[in-house]
């Protein structure tokens, strides 16, 4: 990475008009300058309901009873107050004064007034896109005391980043100072891209002086399929390995075909009765058969046909799915073979992880030493099967929009699909359908049409008896079972680069970050061996995934998820791992599973941090099209990723559409302390605040927002001008 100068954060305004609407301006916001917010959100759905809260029936006002009494919460003056007096020190009479230094006879007493802005922090991504091979993100955030930093971590070495180091310490970012020491003493280093400062308020004053680093949209894979040892694979009876490779990646090629939709516009011609032959042919393999599948190559009088075996066609068949796996993981790269991919975003991490470690043992854990947040998405559960949907309660009247799946589902002519388990089969349809052992399988498109509620509807369906207790032991179970596959993931440790041959040489040099993952790798080893025992090798004669090339492989998924829990992760989950967060299911994550529960959202004085999903009109928790599309990525990457100019200006507009109005609606109703909630028959009025809060999880006031899910780093400065403002 070239040498970064750190930028104040970018600012941002929000209007607020005497009808109540926000118009937010934002010099990035190009187009999209302006938007008007309507002030009759329906705050429940976007506030409150994703995390339980029923914020909504507070705000219309209880029920009376016979005696005229009120019977429920109620929120007193809810939208009056929101509006027109939404900053919590307006009427108090301390404000902050700025004495004169005696020595200093130029620099005169001042009053500030108190400050209305936000500090919106989106820690972006980290990892690996598969679609954009130019560049690749590490990003991060940290805060300190009232500071927050968006940051990018670099490999390369501290000679390129003078510039934070100086920044750090004239900023008097102590603890951050020290992390960028403990990380350039092993030849790494990170930069501050973008920082701002949270002036003081009541919000911002328990912030203290601890450091907090944050990580969001991870997404680490499910183990794939084992590389097939080349004694099973075809081999041409003229012992001609070229040909013989050209032969099996045609017919993995049509293996690949065979799990796609049909069309024009995806370049997939298969007939589907050639797909239905393929599939036969798999189901009878799987029945215990052996059969022989043969496959031809080039046509009329040229055509060849080439027989494989039961072995040699799964071996191909294991390859593909593979492969394909591969090219739509966000986390790591493919490498320099088809069938590998480089560990290389799990080794910075680890670096950058081990170096907080480091720290946090200088100065101790907690608010006022070294905390480590992960912002949602640490897990990808969406891809590769239907557990967002099968068995969830449907919503019919809280259908989502239909031309959004129409939109989606014309292009490319498919069905949304998924793969069934074979843990739990209950009917001789079920069992025909689950001997198909492909990654997914066409279902209805009329169910994924509608609304599923992935935790608190399902929970309260449960409690009155609509959901059976076989129905949550399926979904537990199967969570586990997931949760599982992504500690199991494995991959070989990087190959000194130098040794290859010049033509890999080449290839290792056109994948960015990729070059020096060997260095890394050597740093992580020498300052963290307890990372390469045998609790994080795979290997041995027993181990099915053991490398066929002989490579011994290591369970990177796992070392970064025990590293997180060394550091006393706070563990927050996204619209990807949200069932996570779901009591009924999460039930079943016990003993050394229990590290993947997670909460909704993180709250301390003067933060707030969450994945901010809620705010995504069609990706939060429960929407269809979210993970509809996201599998649909999953075997149309070229397609669907292809067009990233559009979906990149769709992900923008979200930002001031969605995004900034929804992280200022919750700091408008977590700050002011005149929206207060009447309580039942005892009419106790507390603040709105205290009446969401848990038991032993309060939300405080808060003048700075973390938050993912964009995939898109971002720092701004949310200024809120009131009517009469000048």
């Amino acid at each position: 990475m070239a040498q970064v100068t750190p930028e104040p954060a970018r600012d941002v305004k929000l209007l607020v008009h005497k009808n109540g609407k926000l118009e937010i301006q934002d010099a990035k916001a190009t187009g999209f300058a302006g938007i008007h917010i309507d002030p009759d959100i329906d705050i429940d759905n976007v506030a409150g309901r994703q995390y339980g809260w029923d914020i909504q029936r507070a705000k219309e006002g209880p029920p009376k009873g016979v005696d005229g009494s009120a019977s429920e919460p109620r929120v007193a003056q809810f939208r009056n107050d929101l509006f027109t007096n939404p900053w919590r020190d307006a009427e108090e009479p301390e404000v902050p004064v700025c004495t004169n230094d005696p020595n200093r006879h130029g620099h005169y007493n001042t009053l500030a007034p108190p400050p209305r802005d936000l500090v919106k922090l989106d820690v972006g991504f980290w990892g690996y896109y598969y679609r954009d091979r130019q560049t690749i993100q590490r990003d991060f955030g940290l805060v300190e005391g009232h500071m927050a930093m968006l940051c990018s971590f670099d490999p390369a070495g501290p000679s390129e980043s003078a510039d934070t180091a100086d920044f750090l310490t004239d900023t008097g970012r102590l603890k951050a100072k020290r992390l960028y020491d403990i990380l350039a003493e092993r030849g790494l280093t990170f930069h501050v891209n973008r920082y701002a400062v949270a002036r003081w308020s009541s919000a911002s004053a328990g912030l203290g002086r601890g450091l907090t680093a944050f990580f969001s949209d991870l997404h680490l894979p499910e183990r794939w399929g084992p590389i097939p040892h080349e004694r099973d694979r075809y081999q041409d009876p003229e012992g001609d390995r070229d040909k013989a490779e050209d032969i099996r990646a045609d017919l993995r090629n049509d293996l690949t075909k065979c799990q796609m939709a049909n069309g024009l516009l995806l370049g997939n011609l298969m007939s589907s009765d050639y797909r239905d032959k393929i599939q036969a042919h798999i189901a009878a393999i799987e029945a215990g058969g052996s059969p022989v599948w043969n496959h031809d190559t080039g046509v009329l009088f040229f055509k060849s046909i080439h027989p494989f075996t039961a072995t040699q066609f799964i071996a191909e068949k294991d390859l593909a799915d593979r492969i394909t796996a591969i090219d739509s993981n966000w986390f790591y790269p493919r490498g320099i073979y088809p069938s590998t991919s480089d560990p290389v975003p799990a080794i910075d991490l680890l670096n950058l992880l081990g170096a907080l470690h480091t720290l946090q043992n200088e100065v101790g854990p907690g608010e006022h030493g070294v905390s480590v947040c992960q912002v949602g998405d640490l897990y990808e559960m969406w891809m590769n099967r239907e557990f967002l949907y099968t068995n969830f309660p449907v919503l019919i009247e809280a259908a989502i929009s239909e031309f959004m799946l129409t939109m989606v589902r014309t292009p490319s002519r498919d069905h949304f699909q998924q793969r069934f388990d074979r843990v739990f089969v209950t009917d001789l349809q079920r069992q025909l359908r689950a001997k198909r052992t492909y990654v997914f399988h066409r279902w209805d498109i009329d169910e994924v049409q509608m609304f599923h509620e992935a935790a608190h509807r399902f929970n309260h369906e449960r409690l009155h008896g609509v959901v059976g207790p076989e129905r949550c032991s399926r979904l537990a179970t199967f969570l586990r079972q997931r949760v599982e596959g992504v500690w199991n993931f494995t991959l070989p440790e990087p190959l000194d680069p130098t040794t290859l041959p010049a033509n890999l040489q080449e290839k290792v040099r056109a994948i960015p970050g990729m070059w020096g993952s060997f260095r890394s790798l050597n740093i992580l080893k020498s300052y963290h061996p307890e990372l390469f025992d045998s609790q994080y090798i795979c290997g041995g004669a027993a181990n099915p995934w053991l490398n066929s090339e002989g490579r011994r492989e290591l369970f990177w998924n796992k070392m970064i998820i025990d590293t997180f829990e060394k550091l006393g992760v706070v563990r927050l989950w996204g619209n990807h791992d949200g069932y996570r967060g779901d009591p009924i299911l999460s039930a079943d994550l016990t003993g050394p599973h229990a590290i993947a529960k997670a909460d909704g959202w993180w709250s301390r004085p003067g933060l707030w941090a969450e994945h901010s999903h809620r705010w995504d009109e069609f990706n939060r928790d429960g929407m269809a099209p979210g993970a509809g599309i996201t599998n649909l990525v999953y075997y149309h990457p070229a397609a669907m990723l292809g067009a990233e100019a559009c979906i990149g200006k769709f992900r923008t507009s979200q930002e001031f559409t969605a995004f900034q109005p929804g992280a200022l609606l919750w700091f408008l109703l977590v700050n002011n302390e005149r929206l207060t909630v009447t309580q039942g028959v005892q009419q106790s009025t507390v603040p709105l605040r205290d009446f969401l809060s848990n038991g032993d999880r309060p939300i405080h006031p808060f003048a700075i927002y973390v938050s993912g899910h964009t995939h898109g780093p971002d720092l701004v400065r949310m200024a809120l001008k009131l009517p009469g403002d000048p």
